[in-house]
């Protein structure tokens, strides 16, 4: 039995180290190690130049001279030894260590160091998640773009800050990430972008009819935006209820005057 189990150990070590071979070779194919598979490739490109440059006899000759010169070596290198004083004759002369190849060493490592498949998935797990992530905002911008200028055909859109009432009271507003869209004479924000994209009903409206129109942020506002005022910009009209004023903080100058524009071309075609 146990040389049963010797021979199917063998079996699995055997089977193991082609599988190993062949994992190797993948890894290269695929340069999964960018660096060491373009040098296995441009290795590779060497060696067929010197097999078509150089004919094939001298290359058998070479490998041929190869285990002649390793023993030519080592008879030379223990005939220096024995030339040498050798006056401490201490039990480790009479040991031979194995010496291993610092070549087959350096091939060793060089395919062991090769990241298999679960080591790049687990390097590159949150940079393809970012990918995603980057790939999906990609199409969902898109599609949000396709539909506001093919469909509803809005005059102005952008994510802007609103001026809303805070927890603490109406009279210390604070600024709140939004989503704002002049639709006709509409003027409409959501409290998101993933809001609108999901077709949830605006969390503000002021409707540009009657006494509407843009005035200057107050300034308790004006206090709270700081440096960022030339962005602020407000605008007043018939609100869901009342007549309302709402002060929002656009991304620059130019959207500020597009903003403006938009509003003064909605106010000139409305029905007092």
């Amino acid at each position: 039995m146990r040389g049963i189990s010797g021979y199917i150990l063998a079996i699995q070590n055997g089977l193991g180290s082609l599988l190993d071979l062949i994992e190797t070779i993948q890894l290269l194919v695929n340069f999964s190690d960018p660096l060491k598979s373009s040098f296995v490739f441009l290795v590779l490109v060497v060696l067929w130049f010197v097999l078509y440059l150089i004919p094939l006899r001298f290359l058998v000759f070479s490998i041929g001279m190869v285990p002649y010169s390793v023993s030519l070596k080592a008879r030379y290198d223990k005939m220096a030894l024995k030339d040498k004083n050798t006056t401490d004759s201490s039990p480790k002369e009479g040991r031979k260590s194995k010496r291993v190849s610092p070549f087959a060493t350096w091939v060793n490592n060089f395919t062991r160091s090769l990241p298999i498949d679960d080591d790049l998935r687990k390097t590159y797990f949150w940079e393809t998640r970012r990918a995603v992530a980057r790939r999906l905002r990609g199409e969902a911008d898109e599609r949000r773009t396709s539909r506001l200028r093919k469909l509803w055909r809005a005059q102005w859109y952008e994510a802007v800050e609103v001026f809303q009432p805070s927890d603490k009271g109406k009279n210390t507003p604070e600024l709140r990430a939004s989503f704002a869209v002049i639709l006709g004479r509409r003027f409409m924000w959501w409290a998101s972008v993933d809001d609108f994209d999901n077709g949830d009903e605006p969390i503000g409206k002021i409707f540009l009819q009657g006494h509407a129109g843009l005035a200057m942020p107050s300034p308790i506002e004006v206090k709270a935006i700081g440096e960022n005022s030339s962005r602020a910009v407000s605008i007043f009209g018939k609100g869901s209820k009342d007549q309302e004023r709402v002060t929002l903080l656009v991304s620059g100058e130019k959207s500020k005057e597009r903003f403006e524009n938009a509003i003064e071309s909605a106010l000139s075609t409305k029905d007092d």
